[in-house]
Order: structure tokens, then C-alpha cells, then sequence
């Protein structure tokens, strides 16, 4: 555990070598880090739950919820382990947050893997158009009744008809840890963006792969 604006962040530190930071992704945690890259040897895998996320606990208050302030949470947990520069490996949300860390202190990250990244500098874009009514959903009703009202959504019954494991992980959101007690940040998030404009990434000159 490391300490940061009165929160206790959860964090996983396994291995020796070459540091790598894992940024999960909306709703995941750190254990994602070691399904992807638990037996990968030469390496020291560093990974640690965001706000709201796995067993970091914070007020479910828009503040705490932002790219800037995950961010902002990274550099003070390669801080802590008194790491100076490491490559980053970013999921979906994590990768957003892997650009908007990198716009900060570009510094520190060596070069950089964005996965399946999930945001450009567009708000609410199509991929996360649902995520906002999830968060109302669970607010009015809980997480149990707010999953059942979902899963009647037009937009999610054409979902499981067209990509069964997508709509799956859909229903994470409703079945996460923490999804009754941090269901704010599915409303933050999709209005966010790790960069204004396309000419702020000329500034990334670190070696850079994209899976998507």
C-alpha cells in the first residue's frame, strides 16, 4: 500500500529487471498486469488499482475521477518505489492515461504500448456512449436492478446479438468491485480526453507500439 491524498492505493510489485508500470482499464485493476505479464521473466511488473478501482477506496466525488488526477496518482506511485524512468503499458483507459502521463512528464516513461486504447480527443465517443446511463442506473437503483433494467436496453440486446463476449464485459460495470460505490467515474470519464489536439503528440518521441 502506498498513501496519497488520504487514500490507501492497492499496488503489486513482482520481479527483477527491466521496470514496467501497467495502467489498467475502466473498472479493471492490478491483477490485470499479471494476467498479461505475470510470467514474463527480465522483468519488474508494477502495477497499481486507480481510484474508485480493485481495493482503492476514495469518495465516489467527481474530483478524484479524472485523467489528470490518475495521472497525477502514477507518478506519485514511481515515486514511491523510487523508480525514475520505466516503460508504460496502458489498457484501454490506461492508455489514455499512458498519453496523458506521458504529455506531463515524458521523462520518466522510457517508451510506451498503448492496448486497445479507448479514447482520442473526442468526447463521448461511441464506444463509451453507454457508460453515463450505467452510472444513473446504478445510482437510482443498485447495481443488482440497475444490471437486470440494462440488459432490456435496445442498445445492449443488439450488443450481445452482435458481439456476446463485448456485451459480457459490458456487464462488468455492474459486477466490479466497487461498482455500487464509484459508479461516478462511468460519468466522468467519457468526457475526458488524454489530449486536445493531434499536434500535442508531436512532443512523444519515445519509441511507441499500438495494439488495437
Amino acid at each position: 500500500i502506498f498513501t496519497h491524498n488520504n487514500i490507501n492505493f492497492y499496488y503489486l510489485d513482482q520481479g527483477k529487471g527491466i521496470p514496467i508500470l501497467f495502467l489498467h482499464g475502466m473498472g479493471g485493476q492490478s491483477q490485470q498486469a499479471l494476467q498479461l505479464l505475470g510470467t514474463t521473466k527480465g522483468i519488474r511488473l508494477i502495477s497499481f488499482d486507480y481510484r474508485g478501482h480493485g481495493a482503492t477506496v476514495c469518495d465516489n466525488t467527481a474530483q478524484n475521477f479524472s485523467m489528470q488526477q490518475y495521472a497525477t496518482d502514477a507518478l506519485v506511485f514511481l515515486d514511491h518505489l523510487k523508480i525514475e524512468k520505466c516503460i508504460v503499458i496502458g489498457l484501454s483507459l490506461g492508455a489514455a492515461i499512458t498519453l496523458k502521463l506521458n504529455l506531463m512528464a515524458s521523462e520518466r516513461i522510457e517508451n510506451f504500448v498503448l492496448l486497445r486504447p479507448a479514447w482520442l480527443n473526442e468526447v463521448l465517443p461511441d464506444n463509451l456512449k453507454e457508460a453515463p446511463y450505467i452510472s444513473e442506473l446504478i445510482e437510482e437503483h443498485g447495481t443488482e436492478k440497475a444490471q437486470a433494467i440494462f440488459e432490456r436496453h435496445p442498445e445492449y440486446v443488439q450488443l450481445k446479438a452482435e458481439n456476446k463476449n463485448c456485451a459480457l464485459s459490458v456487464l462488468w460495470h455492474f459486477q466490479r468491485p466497487q461498482a455500487g460505490n464509484s459508479f461516478l467515474l462511468l460519468r466522468q470519464f467519457p468526457y475526458e480526453t488524454p489530449f486536445q489536439e493531434y499536434k500535442d503528440l508531436d512532443q512523444l518521441t519515445q519509441q511507441s507500439h499500438v495494439l488495437a
